[in-house]
């Protein structure tokens, strides 16, 4: 179904839970360049924020407005796919995330040599 989709739509409810984490769904949206729409706050709309991988909205007028702006507009379609793959890239694929490991390690080990 995924490849057939135009966005992934993340109504979650903005529990400090959700808030404070990345749910897997959203993981997976980015994974298949899939732009986001969400009411979600904390960390997810900081990466919306950030990246332009999706859209946020706040109530039912704009949920309808975020759902017609990127239906209509294939050219916003396809720069918050890119951002969606690029944000999987750097913050969440493996080889990316062991790197940033292993460099944290490596610096924190120094520091205490």
């Amino acid at each position: 179904l995924i490849q057939y989709s135009t966005a992934l739509l993340a109504p979650y409810k903005n529990k400090d839970n959700f808030m404070k984490s990345i749910p897997n769904k959203i993981v997976d949206s980015f994974a298949n360049g899939i732009p986001l729409i969400t009411s979600l706050k904390g960390e997810v709309e900081k990466i919306i924020d950030e990246s332009g991988a999706g859209l946020k909205y706040n109530d039912s007028e704009g949920l309808y407005m975020a759902l017609k702006k990127v239906l209509n507009d294939s050219d916003l379609q396809k720069r918050m796919r890119q951002s969606a793959k690029q944000v999987y890239q750097s913050r969440f694929e493996f080889n990316s995330v062991y790197r940033g490991l292993v460099s944290n390690l490596e610096r924190l080990a120094l520091r205490n040599e």
